[in-house]
């Protein structure tokens, strides 16, 4: 039989060790300075894409997705989900427009940081579920 000493120590020790994982990589996604792309105008949002710069470049070609990549605008790199006042000179407006590229239509619509989110939802989410199991460790071992 397994001492509740014991018990404690180890949900504590794994609970420490997810800790430790989450908020690693929580800074490593901070630290960085890619952003990760949201939709503009397109019909789903680009859940792989990292943007370094002030607009990501998409385009549907004959009903397909094409990610054509980010251009930097600015002179300084910002963390965070929007540009401080100071910056907001150079972001221009998000649009859409129409070319034919290689004799096929592309919608190429061009967004700004500032529909950019630089939060990870997985982060969020893995914080919860951990508090959750620690709750209902502790709660077993004291019932």
């Amino acid at each position: 039989m397994v001492s509740p000493t014991y018990y404690a120590l180890s949900t504590l020790t794994t609970a420490h060790l997810l800790f430790l994982q989450v908020t690693a990589e929580h800074k490593e996604s901070s630290s960085n300075s890619k952003r990760k792309c949201f939709q503009c105008n397109m019909p789903y949002e680009c859940n792989l894409g990292l943007c370094y710069g002030d607009y990501c470049i998409k385009s549907l070609a004959s009903d397909q997705y094409v990610s054509k990549g980010c251009e930097n605008k600015t002179f300084r790199l910002v963390n965070g989900e929007s540009y401080p006042q100071e910056n907001s000179e150079f972001i221009e407006k998000p649009y859409c427009t129409t070319e034919y590229m290689f004799g096929i239509q592309n919608t190429i619509c061009y967004c700004n940081d500032v529909d950019f989110c630089n939060r990870s939802q997985k982060i969020e989410a893995r914080v919860i579920m951990i508090s959750l199991f620690l709750f209902l460790m502790v709660f077993n071992f004291i019932f």
